[in-house]
């Protein structure tokens, strides 16, 4: 078995569940109040780990840079869906943000240099079309 499957199989069910509990919270406070207490989880996840780890916090400036970035897009994105998820159906607004690897597949093919195989393309098509059946 590959490595990193295990890893990507729980992140999988992680995301699953992070993609239907904003409903539940915007039944109860606004979409921007539900994403501050959101951050205030992910402040005791994200600094947990460090208190575990006995290796040294890392510093690089372009690391750092990357990475506060990957937050305020993690966070933006974030508060648009928990808006999404407030006016419409979660069934169909989680699948149709689920494309966002496709995204993914497009800024790492341009920039990264990264390539797909034929079945790849397939299945990122694929998906695309089960997005759009079940937002239909």
């Amino acid at each position: 078995m590959h490595t990193w499957l295990f890893p990507a199989l729980v992140s999988l069910a992680l995301f699953g569940i992070w993609g239907f509990l904003p409903r539940l919270a915007v039944n109860y406070m606004e979409p921007r109040n539900a994403l501050f207490y959101q951050a205030i989880g992910g402040l005791i996840a994200g600094v947990t780990p460090l208190f575990f780890s006995r290796a040294p916090l890392q510093y690089h400036p372009k690391g750092i840079i990357f990475a506060a970035l990957t937050g305020v897009f993690g966070v933006l994105g974030t508060l648009f869906y928990y808006y999404a998820v407030s006016r419409g159906k979660t069934s169909v607004i989680a699948p149709l943000t689920g494309l966002y690897p496709l995204i993914t597949i497009c800024l790492s093919i341009l920039l990264l240099k990264e390539s797909l195989n034929l079945r790849q393309v397939i299945g990122a098509l694929l998906a695309a079309v089960a997005v759009w059946l079940l937002a239909s």
